[in-house]
């Protein structure tokens, strides 16, 4: 649970982050193929780059800052793979792979 004292150190806001990076991995899952995945996972390591070097975190912060990232998104990524398998066959046509 949230707790008044971790609104107040601004670590909700990292919560917030991870809960929209989180649902963007869920969304390119369900729409996108693999092609797609790769460029999207660049720049989001690029992102956490220069995320991580403007808050002035030090290599082992930001080779953790990357990790973290990178298996949200790359997990959640898989969730909606799954989920759209689940639902691909459950119905009884088939739903082209868009790009």
């Amino acid at each position: 649970m949230l707790t008044l004292a971790a609104e107040n150190d601004g670590d909700i806001q990292m919560v917030y982050a991870a809960i929209a990076l989180a649902i963007a991995g869920v969304a390119v899952g369900l729409v996108f193929r693999l092609k797609v995945l790769l460029p999207i996972l660049a720049a989001v390591l690029i992102v956490s780059v220069v995320f991580s070097l403007a808050h002035g975190f030090g290599f082992l912060g930001t080779a953790l800052t990357i990790m973290v990232v990178q298996t949200i998104f790359q997990g959640s990524y898989f969730l909606g793979l799954v989920i759209r398998a689940v639902f691909l066959t459950s119905t009884s046509h088939r739903m082209r792979p868009v790009v």
